[in-house]
């Protein structure tokens, strides 16, 4: 369960553009390093990258290899899974589980699970996430 202060406050994210596709992000700080949080609603899990699990120094922390598949049907291998880790988004502090990928696309993917636990409402036109 999250914890949160209470707050109003409008965040505005990044919206790239890449291919003619926009993309949010949102800033997500564990073990005080800031890294990119690729925000996907229609994942239900969060994701960080071997790289960074690597640069904070809990790969001895991931679980058994694993296989998980993608929103569009692919199949992708994972290190494994990694749990309890400390997150903090805005004000909003909470403890979530990881699968752990080798990809260079993101640093962190944040799907629907992760938003509903820290009762975000995401406005996509817009680009603006109520946190």
């Amino acid at each position: 369960m999250a914890t949160t202060i209470p707050t109003t406050t409008i965040r505005r994210v990044c919206i790239n553009k890449t291919n003619r596709s926009k993309t949010l992000h949102l800033v997500v700080k564990t073990n005080q390093a800031l890294f990119e949080g690729l925000v996907d609603i229609n994942a239900s899990m969060l994701v960080m990258v071997a790289s960074v699990v690597r640069k904070l120094g809990i790969m001895h922390l991931v679980s058994r290899h694993e296989t998980y598949k993608t929103t569009f049907g692919m199949v992708i291998q994972a290190f494994g899974g990694i749990i309890n880790i400390l997150v903090i988004v805005g004000r909003v502090v909470c403890q979530m589980v990881f699968l752990v990928v080798d990809t260079n696309n993101y640093d962190m993917l944040l799907g629907l699970d992760f938003l509903m636990n820290i009762g975000v409402v995401v406005d996509v036109e817009k680009g603006v996430i109520q946190i």
